[in-house]
């Protein structure tokens, strides 16, 4: 056993003396989205069931980290009860959130698109620039027309076709 090891052994009997551990360090052994919590294991191999990812489990959430399994945690006890509550980990598998705005690096390159609604305007344009193209191989010069033919062809294929429209998808919300 090292030396910070033996010192970490005697720093805990001699806080148990005096009370209940109001932190611990230990592995994350599973996790429960559905109720989020989470089995913790110390270096004892002492199993703490139903660890806290939140505080308080209702339909409000700020943010929860989910934890990696196998990954270290830091869990305090929850007032003078039994319960434990992750405040830290080493690893994150997943992060939930619900806030009004989310900044990542500052914020500098602006908001997340939202991705449905630009493909939606996406397709709208591949379908204009589709008829352009059909209309263009398919058409067959007609002599001394003056290119009636081809605007026929053209306003035949683009009818009822709209350019897709990039305004308004940015996710003011989250920055990135």
């Amino acid at each position: 056993m090292s030396k910070e090891e033996q010192i970490r052994k005697l720093l805990k009997i001699m806080a148990g003396e005096v009370g209940p551990a109001v932190s611990l360090l230990a592995q994350v052994k599973s996790v429960n989205e559905a109720t989020f919590t989470c089995v913790l294991t110390d270096d004892d191999g002492l199993e703490f069931t139903d660890v806290l990812l939140r505080p308080v489990v209702d339909g409000n959430e700020s943010v929860t980290l989910i934890p990696k399994v196998n990954t270290w945690a830091l869990a305090i006890r929850m007032e003078d009860g039994d319960d434990w509550m992750i405040i830290s980990v080493g690893e994150v598998q997943k992060i939930h959130t619900k806030c009004d705005e989310v900044v990542y690096n500052g914020g500098t390159n602006g908001g997340l698109v939202n991705w449905p609604d630009a493909k939606a305007q996406l397709d709208k344009s591949n379908a204009v620039l589709q008829g352009i193209l059909t209309a263009i191989t398919s058409w067959t010069p007609v002599p001394s027309d003056g290119g009636a033919a081809l605007k026929t062809l053209l306003t035949t294929n683009l009818a009822g076709k709209t350019m897709g429209t990039f305004v308004n998808l940015e996710d003011t919300k989250i920055k990135h």
